[in-house]
């Protein structure tokens, strides 16, 4: 059997086993006596909004930091090449890098969930996904992860649907899930899947530059993530839904040349990898790092896992204006769900953070310092997703090629 068609199998049974009648959903029944007290309790979009305004203002320093990081790094090459003196400019390079790392790991001391609660909350998670996608009430869900800020269980609720009975979904939510696994509810829209733009700076190609896959007019132009070897065989990876059921199609850079061929990808309907393997077959030339600014590039030197990136500062790096972006990530163990989509979306393990990042981003480098976090995927109101390198490195049997 073709993965196409256990795909289309599990597409057709999941929607069939979910889209049922709402004749025959309890969500509006009548609320007990503190159904407000409750639905107050489990909404915290108000603790929500002032910690993400929190987060907001660290990110901004975050950014500062490293724009004044560039601006020294291209200064000092500056000097290099005039054989001047660039003591000086690496002295202050060196004192702010100082500066900033006691401010990030302080700030990732306080965002980690010690590994015993992580576990845990993991399997308080897969015990509400159990549940609630096997309801009706899934159909107003858009995600489901372990929120970095509260460490507790975060439901996204998809507010086109919800209309006004947004304490009546929360109630029976509520009465779904287990008393003593603490979860709380946050506004949000579905989730969208990344295409489309440009953005050059590519040659030799590299993470964040644009690629062309030549293939939907809705996922035509997306972006490089990391270079990475499998076996005798090098190439890239990508997002997956960038060149979904396309394996053996060409993929070009922004000038219209060949770079390679899709050799795998794993998007698909449960998925935990939106993810592919661009093999390159032309002998194309793709170095292992991302870029920064047109004149700024880092070498991929590491790599880190999705249970490693609790609280973490990132930037993202894709072919739109502005290309490089910055964040922190907010929760871990991610799952957005969609089946409305088109198309539809249910994808599993994924990486938050507050990183922006838009149309034509998907499948771009997400880094921290010189370590690669894993390739851009989708977005929705709620936040921006990655897939994490160890989930790509298993499901591709590829490694980063390190510098």
């Amino acid at each position: 059997m073709t993965k196409n068609n256990i795909k289309a199998i599990l597409f057709a049974g999941l929607i069939a086993a979910m889209i049922l009648p709402f004749s025959m959903m309890d969500v509006s029944a009548v609320p007990n006596e503190n159904a407000n007290e409750k639905a107050h309790v489990k909404d915290k979009t108000k603790q929500i909004k002032e910690h993400r305004q929190t987060l907001d203002a660290k990110v901004q320093k975050f950014k500062e930091y490293m724009e004044k990081k560039i601006e020294l790094q291209e200064k000092i090459e500056q000097k290099k090449s005039l054989n001047q003196s660039a003591n000086d400019l690496q002295n202050e390079l060196d004192l702010i890098e100082s500066e900033w790392t006691k401010t990030a790991k302080k700030h990732k001391e306080e965002n980690t969930i010690p590994p015993g609660q992580l576990k845990k909350l993991m399997k308080q998670q897969e015990e509400i996904e159990s549940i609630l996608f096997a309801n009706p009430i899934s159909n107003y869900v858009t995600s489901i992860g372990i929120d970095l800020g509260t460490k507790e269980i975060q439901i996204g609720l998809n507010t086109e649907r919800i209309g006004d009975d947004k304490v009546g979904i929360i109630n029976s939510v509520d009465n779904l899930i287990p008393k003593h696994i603490p979860w709380h509810s946050v506004d949000s829209t579905p989730a969208k899947l990344d295409s489309c733009i440009d953005q050059e700076y590519c040659d030799p190609i590299m993470g964040g530059n644009e690629i062309d896959t030549a293939i939907s007019s809705i996922f035509g132009e997306c972006s490089l993530g990391f270079k990475v070897s499998s076996g005798s065989l090098i190439g890239f990876v990508t997002a997956g839904h960038c060149v979904d059921n396309k394996v053996g199609t060409d993929v070009d850079d922004n000038q219209g040349d060949k770079v390679g061929s899709v050799l795998d990808e794993e998007f698909y309907w449960g998925t935990s990898c939106d993810c592919a393997f661009v093999w390159d077959s032309t002998n194309s030339e793709i170095d292992n790092k991302t870029y920064l600014s047109q004149g700024t590039q880092v070498t991929v030197t590491s790599y880190t896992s999705a249970s490693n990136q609790n609280g973490d500062f990132i930037y993202k790096s894709g072919s739109t204006d502005p290309g490089v972006t910055y964040g922190v990530v907010t929760g871990i163990n991610k799952t957005v769900w969609e089946p409305f989509h088109n198309p539809p979306l249910y994808i599993k393990s994924l990486v938050q953070s507050n990183a922006v990042h838009v149309g034509g981003d998907s499948g771009g480098a997400v880094m921290s310092g010189s370590s690669i976090y894993g390739v851009i995927s989708s977005h929705d109101s709620n936040g921006y997703y990655h897939v994490p390198t160890d989930k790509i490195m298993f499901e591709l049997d590829v490694d980063p090629v390190l510098g």
